[in-house]
């Protein structure tokens, strides 16, 4: 009997039911905490790669991961003067997804030499003639801003002018008075000097005034170096010097003899000045020529000329 009511007694005993329950729950509680930790640390990770979502981090988007390579160098710029735009350009190491933000970027950039401009045109010079019917030509200028780089087009500009009010044209003096007519053929270029050479100092007055009227047509001084051994002399006497535009006017010129040869480019031998006037009598257009005495050893000078068309 009393064993019977000891084992029932142990079948109902619940002191160690307590103990249980504590274990349960404790292994429940680090569950839990395991879980908050990671949920915890998996907010802390995607705070910091939000934080790093810039230019040149790793950014994520809705699960898309993407980042930028560095910007590339600025692209020259593209002008040799003034200022204009340069780029530079970045491009997107994508994973997935696509990078956010601009591909490339634009700013000034400026050349060290600043564009040639031209200045204004300056006035037209005065025209050259004055009276008469005659077309001369005038001439205007400008000027490029900077000696750097060049100016495109001409920097001098001429236009045909004629006198205004047409006037009739005063004559010089000496256009009337008694003058000599020199008409030797040997005073062309195309001419050989041979000896005896011809010799003006020994022909001519030098106070005296000329006029060069050949049948072949030539009708004033050669104004362009001839080569030595021409125009029937040793030593041509030519003038570095334009004719004088308007009727009355007496211009001083200047002279040279040449000795251009095969060996010498010399045009400047020897020089001298002269002057010149432009006459019109009665409609006879014609120039006048007070000339130089060319002092050349044993002589060999000679006057050279040539066929103008006188306005």
């Amino acid at each position: 009997m009393h064993s019977l009511s000891d084992n029932r007694h142990d079948d109902n005993d619940t002191s160690d039911q307590p103990k249980g329950r504590t274990t349960s729950t404790s292994k429940f509680k680090i569950t839990m905490g395991v879980l908050i930790s990671l949920l915890v640390l998996g907010a802390i990770i995607s705070a910091v790669l939000l934080l790093n979502n810039d230019d040149g981090g790793t950014s994520y988007n809705e699960g898309n991961s993407y980042k930028w390579n560095d910007w590339s160098p600025w692209q020259p710029c593209p002008v040799t003067c003034g200022s204009a735009k340069q780029n530079r350009t970045r491009t997107c190491n994508m994973v997935k997804g696509e990078c956010q933000g601009p591909h490339s970027e634009t700013r000034d950039c400026s050349a060290s030499v600043r564009c040639p401009v031209w200045d204004d045109w300056s006035d037209w010079q005065p025209c050259p003639v004055t009276c008469g019917s005659g077309v001369g030509v005038q001439l205007r200028t400008r000027s490029c801003n900077t000696t750097e780089v060049a100016c495109q087009g001409p920097n001098r500009e001429t236009q045909n002018c004629t006198a205004s009010p047409s006037l009739p044209c005063p004559t010089a003096p000496v256009c009337f008075e008694p003058y000599t007519t020199l008409s030797e053929s040997y005073r062309r270029e195309s001419v050989r000097g041979r000896k005896p050479y011809n010799c003006d100092p020994d022909k001519l007055d030098f106070t005296s005034w000329y006029r060069f009227n050949l049948t072949t047509g030539e009708n004033g001084i050669l104004d362009h170096c001839p080569r030595r051994d021409t125009c029937g002399t040793r030593f041509p006497v030519w003038m570095n010097d334009s004719h004088p535009e308007q009727f009355g006017a007496i211009k001083l010129v200047t002279m040279y003899g040449s000795s251009k040869g095969a060996s010498s480019d010399n045009c400047f031998w020897k020089s001298g000045s002269a002057r010149v006037t432009k006459c019109n009598v009665t409609g006879d257009i014609f120039y006048l020529y007070q000339l130089w005495r060319p002092t050349i050893r044993n002589c060999g000078a000679s006057y050279c000329t040539r066929t103008y068309d006188i306005p």
